[in-house]
């Protein structure tokens, strides 16, 4: 009988670590399909889908967005790196280099790469989902300029 005990608590155990691997892997994944929606919003200019990236109480951004729709003719987004760190289960901070290259007129002009400090919540009330909540603006402090 102890051996037969021992051996569920193996199970249970391993069962486990390998649902806190899936969990992890299954948010990782997650936060990254939320920002690659982000990138490819920006590359249609789309505000609406961009809106679908950011949290409910961070909207500010899609104002400034907006602004650089309306300038420029076409802008895309390259994202150069990326590291995802969860600090709970609803929240992680998302390091990432990334590269604009715009266009007015008939010119294309590629911008120096920088790097985002992004704050990405989980939010939702039955099925929640990653947005992002923070780093976007001037003001969060978190774009530095990389050479």
């Amino acid at each position: 009988m102890n051996r037969k005990v021992a051996l569920i608590l193996v199970l249970a155990v391993l069962i486990g670590i390998v649902a806190i691997i899936l969990a992890r892997s299954n948010s990782e994944d997650e936060i990254s399909d939320i920002l690659d929606l982000r990138a490819r919003a920006i590359g249609s200019k789309d505000i609406k889908l961009l809106d679908k990236s950011l949290a409910t109480n961070y909207k500010k951004p899609l104002e400034i967005m907006r602004e650089h729709f309306n300038f420029w003719d076409a802008i895309e987004m390259r994202i150069l790196d990326r590291s995802i760190v969860l600090e709970s289960p609803d929240r992680a901070i998302v390091f990432q280099k990334y590269q604009f290259r715009v266009k007015s007129g008939d010119k294309w002009e590629v911008l120096e790469p920088a790097v985002e400090k992004l704050v990405l919540v989980r939010e939702g009330r039955f099925f929640k989902k990653w947005k992002i909540a923070g780093g976007l603006l001037p003001e969060d402090q978190s774009t530095d300029k990389q050479n």
